[in-house]
């Protein structure tokens, strides 16, 4: 290639699958604050082994809907599938976008009945 000539065209990076969108309910209905406020919150460090978090690729947990990981002291909101997540990443999802889980989207269920 000569100097001043163009660079030849490379091939686009592939671009990463489409973000979840959270308005998108997939037919799931938004839970109320009261609703919200019926599900278990943890401080992370005091999660049971049988709650299931999103891992990133080294294998660290990190909340799926702010892809952070999380630290020692967050609070966090267990779903009835339990995965769980930051409390105020999980509010604003199930409160204002979408009834489901952002992992799995098993619809999140709440009943104030009992």
């Amino acid at each position: 290639m000569e100097p001043g000539e163009p660079a030849e065209p490379t091939e686009p990076a592939a671009s990463p699958p489409p973000a979840f969108d959270p308005q998108d309910s997939g037919g799931s209905e938004t839970l109320t604050k009261e609703q919200f406020a019926a599900l278990p919150v943890q401080t992370y460090g005091s999660i049971r082994r049988h709650t299931r978090a999103s891992f990133d690729q080294q294998g660290d947990p990190e909340c799926a809907i702010c892809q952070s990981e999380y630290e020692a002291g967050d609070v966090v909101t267990r779903v009835p599938c339990l995965h769980f997540f930051h409390q105020d990443c999980i509010q604003q999802w199930l409160t204002k976008g979408a009834g489901h889980c952002p992992i799995c989207r098993c619809t999140v269920t709440v009943d104030l009945d009992e």
